[in-house]
C-alpha cells in the first residue's frame, strides 16, 4: 500500500490530504504534528502496524500488520462543531457504527463514551484529543478497529473481552474499503450538523441501556447505578442511589454492573 494508491481508494470519500505509514508509533502523534504544521481539514493519517497507540486513561493499541485499522482524522472545528465539542466522539461512534451496520448487517453497539461493541465485545476504541492553533480549534479523532482475528490482543487486567469484525461478520472484510464508509459516515454527519438526531441516533445503540452498571471512578469504590442514557451535551445519566446524576467522560468508565 502506498498514498497515491490509499488515496485513489478514498476518493469518494471528503478526505483531502493524507499520510500512510508502514510503521509509526501513534497516528494521533503523527496526526498532532502534522495539524501543528498546518494540516487542511478532514486530513488522514493512517498506518499498517502501530507500536505505540493510545486509548483512554492511557491504554496501550497496538496494531499488528495487515491486521487493523489504525487512522486519525484531523478536522477544523466549526462554531458549531465546537459548541458541541463533547459530541465528538459519540458522532465518530456513529460513523463506525453505521458503517459496520451498512456493509456487514451487524448491530454494533456504543459502549459510552467511546467504544464500539460486536456481540458484547470490543471491537473499536476511539480517542479525540483536540488542540487549539492559533485561534482555530481542531480535534484529531484516533480510531482504531480490530478487522481479523490476529488484531485481537489477549484479555487485559480489567479490560473488555475484544473481538474482531471478522469474526461477528463471518466473512473475509476489505479494511480499505470498511474505512472509505467509515469516513463517509463521519463527513455525514458533519455536513448535517444534526445534534439532537446524533444523540437519538447513539443512544439507541448505546449498549447497556436501561441496565444494572458501575461507575468507574480513580481512587474511589465503584457506584452503582442504572444507564438512562444520554444529555444534549453527549455526557451519560445515571441513576444512582443517591439520584440521577450527568456523567462526562474525563476517567470515568461504565462498566454492566458486577453485582
Amino acid at each position: 500500500m502506498n498514498e497515491s494508491h490509499l488515496l485513489s481508494l478514498l476518493s469518494d470519500t471528503p478526505i483531502s490530504l493524507l499520510k500512510w505509514f508502514d510503521t509509526i508509533g501513534s497516528t494521533n502523534d503523527a496526526a498532532l504534528e502534522w495539524l501543528a504544521s498546518g494540516a487542511p481539514d478532514f486530513a488522514l493519517v493512517a498506518a499498517d502496524q502501530q507500536t505505540a497507540g493510545r486509548g483512554r486513561m492511557q491504554r496501550r493499541w497496538i496494531t499488528n500488520p495487515g491486521s487493523a485499522l489504525a487512522f486519525s482524522v484531523i478536522i477544523h472545528l466549526t462554531q458549531d462543531e465546537e459548541a458541541h465539542s463533547g459530541l465528538i466522539p459519540l458522532m465518530a461512534g456513529a460513523a463506525v457504527c453505521q458503517a459496520l451496520e451498512h456493509r456487514y448487517a451487524l448491530h454494533p453497539r456504543i459502549k459510552w463514551p467511546n467504544d464500539i461493541m460486536l456481540d458484547g465485545r470490543k471491537t473499536c476504541g476511539i480517542l479525540v484529543e483536540s488542540q487549539w492553533i492559533g485561534s482555530l480549534a481542531s480535534a484529531v479523532i484516533g480510531i482504531g478497529v480490530n478487522i481479523t482475528p490476529e488484531a485481537v490482543p489477549e484479555v487485559e487486567a480489567g479490560a473488555l473481552p475484544a473481538t474482531c469484525v471478522e469474526e461477528a461478520a463471518a466473512l473475509p472484510v476489505d479494511r480499505f474499503a470498511l474505512l472509505g464508509s467509515i469516513l463517509k459516515s463521519l463527513g455525514a454527519w458533519r455536513a448535517a450538523e444534526k445534534w439532537d438526531e446524533l444523540i437519538l441516533y447513539v443512544q439507541s445503540r448505546m449498549a447497556y441501556l436501561g441496565d444494572p452498571v458501575d461507575l468507574m471512578e480513580p481512587n474511589a469504590s465503584p457506584r452503582a447505578g442504572i444507564l438512562a442514557g444520554l444529555d444534549a451535551s453527549g455526557a451519560a445519566v445515571v441513576d444512582l442511589l443517591t439520584g440521577r446524576e450527568l456523567i462526562r467522560a474525563g476517567d470515568v468508565r461504565l462498566r454492566p454492573s458486577s453485582r
